[in-house]
């Protein structure tokens, strides 16, 4: 077998192991992408790990045969910078795991202090959400400060769907729920009072002002009913 032949082998054969290490790359982004536990993406990773070090073992072959056989200078700058590429991909899936670890002790360690006294919680009544939005920061930014984690733990239902996308991101969290639940807006509730012995509607238009968190303006409508 020629040179040339032998080096076009060792390519062919450094291709097909490069194509599983990218299979699994491709299969771990996707459990990723699905919220898969972090011991399932740790085991995705650690094939990851298996076929990267099978392409490098292989890829360390082709450069011994370029120097043994004096060939260009390039074609081992051209393997050297293949194997440099395919270990930036292995290495930020392993620092993509560590950010994964990181979140979740933030919630856990964000669960334990909550645990501590019961926190205001809001799911989504605009009624509720000036009394919530005072509450919240009287109670736990004056002790945990802006941490999302927190928060968080305070939403649920339409609330806690308004944030989704954002989590770990304190300022942007509490923005989508200023714009969703605290533009000033009316709030209309009926009641039935007596007057005189006869049942009357009254109409209560109170306009909420979600900065000051209280009510900015109200009228009675009445009619007899």
């Amino acid at each position: 077998m020629g040179v040339q032949e032998e080096l076009d082998t060792l390519k062919r054969q450094r291709a097909t192991i490069k194509g599983k290490f990218t299979r699994k790359v491709t299969l771990y982004k996707e459990g990723v992408d699905r919220g898969d536990n972090l011991s399932v993406l740790k085991a995705n990773y650690e094939e990851v790990l298996e076929a990267f070090e099978s392409l490098e073992s292989k890829n360390e072959v082709l450069i011994n045969f370029i120097c043994v056989n004096h060939l260009d200078d390039k074609l081992e700058q051209e393997a050297q910078q293949y194997i440099l590429d395919s270990e930036r991909v292995k290495n930020a899936l392993r620092a993509e795991i560590g950010k994964i670890e990181n979140y979740q002790k933030a919630t856990n360690k964000a669960q334990v202090k909550l645990r501590k006294f019961e926190p205001p919680k809001f799911e989504g009544n605009l009624r509720d959400y000036p009394t919530f939005n005072e509450d919240y920061k009287n109670l736990v930014t004056r002790m945990y400060g802006s941490d999302p984690y927190a928060l968080k733990m305070c939403l649920g239902g339409e609330a806690l769907q308004a944030v989704k996308g954002s989590e770990g991101d304190y300022d942007e969290m509490f923005q989508r729920l200023d714009d969703k639940f605290g533009n000033s807006r009316k709030i209309v509730d009926l009641v039935l009072v007596v007057e005189g012995g006869c049942a009357v509607t009254c109409v209560l238009e109170l306009c909420y002002d979600a900065g000051a968190g209280c009510s900015a303006g109200a009228h009675v409508v009445m009619w007899r009913g």
